[in-house]
């Protein structure tokens, strides 16, 4: 990786390297391609390049000892986005034996490869954009942060001869970063079955600018709700309040019409404005509401989660209401967390799990679908376990704003 000719900058976790490219800047758009393999793409894909079949013996119900492994490369999918075409492709080894001193052993590899292809040559940094949103698709469907296995750019083909038009194969480029963690090919992937979303529920032409535009919209809320995939651990106070604050924020994307203006409330206290001089009613007018107040905001994100899942993840909403409520007022107003710590765990993995929720039936997820990953997947099968325990239906009804 090159720099200009000046005082380089000092290099971080966050800058990437490229070897095989002098650039002077990583906004310079000199790439027509990007691909990059990630973590726990093959299982999201929903597809597989290989098929087993073992020999039994009907008689003795034990194997004979034949077996064939079969390999077929899936057909490759596109999917459209406003300045770029995305393809999941597929990379195969094909059979090799390998001689080792204990006896051989045979291998096939398949692994699932995302194409970025620009409409216009491209920058390092933007085609890192496509790669990010990526990566934060796979950890809403996995529930963990996937690291990049590998990421290679393409320098456009150039003219060897403009005479007889000669052209070069593209220059690769590898990049060599460290942020958002290391990718491991080899180790175990996550089961099927926990996944909230994968290609087997959503095809890829409509998840992809699906989830564009999903985080796109939802930019803030999934880098809250995505941050502690990839740096896991921390202190409770601030998960607490960046789980409110997404459950605020994604509601706050949506746009809705509130209820009750602050023009309204202004006009119903007008005769108390105007008997104050124009200080008092300065501070008056200050702490008049409007908007979305935060128990309506949560309580909007409940009510658009179909009753079924409902009922799972919220058995009591307004108790999840009141204890959110508290724990973030507490913290917020008073500087201190004041619950009993389990019960405030139990607000950040139930806040979570509904700010998930409502992001997956923007993915189009269906309600069968979202009910079985309820009940499958971990994260959101401990929120529904914690809001059992801690927010228990008990027939309170709705609580006052």
């Amino acid at each position: 990786f090159a720099y200009p000719a000046t005082t380089p900058p000092a290099l971080t976790d966050e800058t990437p390297r490229l070897v095989g490219a002098h650039v002077a800047s990583l906004e310079d758009d000199r790439f027509e391609r990007a691909d990059v393999a990630i973590e726990d793409l093959y299982l999201w894909s929903h597809s597989s390049a290989m098929r087993a079949t073992v020999s039994v013996d009907k008689d003795k119900e034990t194997p004979t000892g034949a077996a064939t492994i079969e390999l077929s490369r899936p057909e490759d999918t596109a999917a459209r986005l406003p300045d770029a075409t995305i393809t999941l492709t597929h990379h195969l080894v094909l059979p090799t034996f390998d001689a080792m001193r204990g006896g051989s052993r045979g291998r096939v590899e398949h692994q699932p490869v995302l194409k970025i292809m620009p409409d216009q040559p491209a920058s390092t940094s933007s085609l890192l954009g496509y790669v990010d949103a990526f990566q934060d698709l796979l950890a809403v469907a996995t529930g963990r942060g996937p690291g990049i296995i590998w990421l290679t750019l393409f320098e456009p083909r150039h003219s060897r001869n403009e005479a007889t038009e000669v052209l070069t194969h593209p220059n690769e480029v590898t990049v060599c970063l460290l942020r958002r963690g290391h990718g491991d090919a080899t180790a175990k992937a996550l089961e099927s079955r926990e996944l909230v979303v994968s290609l087997e529920d959503v095809d890829f032409a409509t998840v992809i600018p699906r989830w564009w535009e999903v985080r796109t919209r939802f930019l803030a809320v999934c880098n809250m709700l995505l941050s502690e995939r990839f740096v896991p651990g921390g202190f409770l106070e601030p998960k607490l309040i960046t789980a409110v604050s997404a459950a605020e924020a994604f509601h706050g994307a949506l746009k809705e019409t509130p209820p009750v203006s602050k023009e309204q409330n202004l006009e119903r206290l007008r005769p108390a404005l105007e008997a104050l001089d124009e200080t008092e009613r300065t501070w008056l007018k200050s702490f008049v509401p409007g908007g979305f107040s935060l128990h309506a905001r949560l309580e909007r994100l409940a009510e658009r989660i179909p009753e079924r899942c409902r009922t799972r993840l919220l058995p009591d909403t307004a108790a999840w209401i009141r204890q959110t409520k508290k724990a973030r007022n507490d913290l917020a107003h008073s500087g201190a967390s004041r619950g009993d710590p389990q019960t405030l765990l139990a607000v950040v993995y139930v806040t979570r799990a509904v700010v998930l929720v409502n992001i997956l039936l923007e993915l189009g997820l269906s309600e069968e679908r979202l009910y079985q990953a309820l009940t499958e997947n971990k994260e959101l099968d401990r929120a529904c376990r914690s809001a059992a325990n801690h927010f228990p239906t008990t027939g309170s009804g709705s609580t006052a704003r």
